[in-house]
């Protein structure tokens, strides 16, 4: 398995992506509730009363309204009125008055701010925050993918360390057990002495036991990443590294370019810096007073028996008028103000900080990766060295002219070598792995789609 099928399987397992992925699909509805701001507002109400009238009468009545509103993208308001009242009184006041009337009326108005929700900044900053809160709530879920791909190499790449340093200890003991073998074949001819034989059967006991040790490391880790991944604990896993890493180091600011671009730690405080500039805009506008051009236009209508006839009266009415008010104590829009401020220079200089950590990072990563390549090449050379070294001791040995105990060095040598190297090539492939997540390359090959919560997932309308 490479170190993305790992991911894969334990993003495919975990319960808590797909906790993230609602929780980014909750902040992405916050926008349409602030939309839902400009939608219509249907209002009804209708009665039944028996009451006294003005003169003292008692009066039957009978009314129903209902009023249409609606809130435009730059403040104003429209709304629609109309309403029927039909009153019956026991007895008329004058001759002239009709009994039973019925009354209509129906207005058209509107209403102008022209200080305080001018340019309806409470909605246009409620999309800001909306926005912002989404960009917040994606970042903190890149951050737990992140965090949790973090870990899995850790356990990965310390898993391939373990399967290296067993496959080393595998190579001594087969190394160790031939010259063993040699030695007993000599020994039994009388030509090898017993000291010769003890040095390499000690030298055998110390590598399996190493390798027993190993091995139950192994299991642990075994069993470590594939309860992360759901799978059965004791199921195999062989760990599989790139056979070529490079990266250029002259390509630095194009690399931290890339990571400032993918960083969630960024984009979380750049979400920090629009939610108190929005809360700004707000209160900004809170504290001004409270203005408004109100237009309204109408007709009204009143039908009724009289003693001396039947009435069917209708006049057009209309209106402007201006409203005004103003708090005499703003200190606590003052206050959320100037918190506001607080909180966007805060995020400013957590940005400041967090850019200078990225640099410092990329830095540390490449810089460390350059000279990981320059050492692999010298293990490289070393263990070419080592081998000829042991083929030539090895020839000496089986000619006599060497001895069992600088043979045994030699094995050790060379196989300290490999074990170096193996580990070299571990540790520059972690090395990369680490950059292409602080640059965000880690997901290109990594399948997210089931973690985006779909139209199906979503729950049904009043549910």
């Amino acid at each position: 398995m490479t170190l993305e099928q790992v991911i894969q399987n334990v993003i495919d397992h975990y319960p808590s992506f797909k906790t993230a992925a609602m929780q980014v699909e909750r902040a992405r509805l916050e926008t349409e509730k602030v939309q839902s701001q400009l939608g219509w507002q249907l209002g009804a109400q209708a009665g039944v009363a028996r009451n006294v009238s003005l003169f003292g009468t008692p009066t039957d009545k009978y009314d129903v309204s209902g009023n249409l509103s609606r809130k435009l993208e730059e403040g104003e308001t429209v709304s629609i009125q109309a309403s029927v009242a039909h009153e019956d009184a026991e007895s008329a006041f004058s001759p002239a008055t009709p009994n039973p009337v019925t009354k209509t009326s129906i207005d058209l108005n509107y209403r102008q701010p022209l200080q305080k929700g001018a340019d309806n900044p409470a909605y246009k900053q409620g999309l800001v925050s909306a926005e912002a809160s989404l960009m917040m709530t994606r970042a903190e879920q890149t951050k737990l993918y992140d965090q949790m791909a973090g870990q899995i190499m850790e356990l990965y790449f310390a898993a391939a360390t373990t399967q290296v340093r067993l496959r080393n200890a595998e190579l001594a003991i087969e190394r160790t057990q031939r010259l063993y073998q040699y030695n007993k074949d000599r020994a039994s001819l009388g030509i090898s002495e017993d000291k010769d034989l003890l040095q390499v059967s000690a030298q055998l006991h110390s590598k399996q036991a190493e390798q027993r040790g190993l091995q139950m490391a192994w299991q642990q880790q075994r069993t470590a990443l594939n309860r992360l991944m759901g799978r059965q604990w004791d199921a195999e896993i062989k760990t599989s590294l790139e056979s070529s890493l490079s990266i250029s180091v002259a390509d630095f600011q194009r690399l931290y370019n890339e990571v400032k671009v993918y960083s969630p730690s960024l984009k979380s405080i750049i979400a920090r810096v629009q939610l108190a500039e929005s809360a700004i805009n707000t209160s900004n506008d809170a504290s001004k007073d409270q203005l408004d051009l109100v237009l309204f236009a109408g007709g009204r209508n009143s039908q009724g028996n009289t003693a001396t006839g039947n009435i069917d009266d209708s006049e057009i009415v209309g209106g402007v008028r201006m409203e005004y008010s103003q708090a005499m104590d703003k200190r606590g829009v003052d206050a959320i103000v100037y918190q506001a401020r607080l909180d966007r220079d805060m995020a400013l200089q957590d940005k400041q900080q967090i850019e200078e950590d990225l640099q410092y990072d990329l830095a540390s990563l490449l810089a460390e990766f350059s000279a990981g390549e320059a050492a692999l090449k010298a293990y490289n050379s070393s263990v070419s060295s080592e081998q000829k070294k042991l083929k030539e001791a090895n020839q000496r040995y089986r000619s006599g002219r060497s001895e069992t105990d600088q043979l045994i060095l030699f094995e050790s040598q060379l196989s300290v070598a490999e074990l170096l190297l193996d580990l070299q090539r571990i540790e520059l492939a972690r090395r990369y792995q680490k950059l292409n997540l602080l640059r965000g390359r880690l997901w290109a090959s990594i399948n997210l789609s089931e973690h985006v919560l779909l139209e199906s997932d979503k729950p049904e309308e009043g549910k």
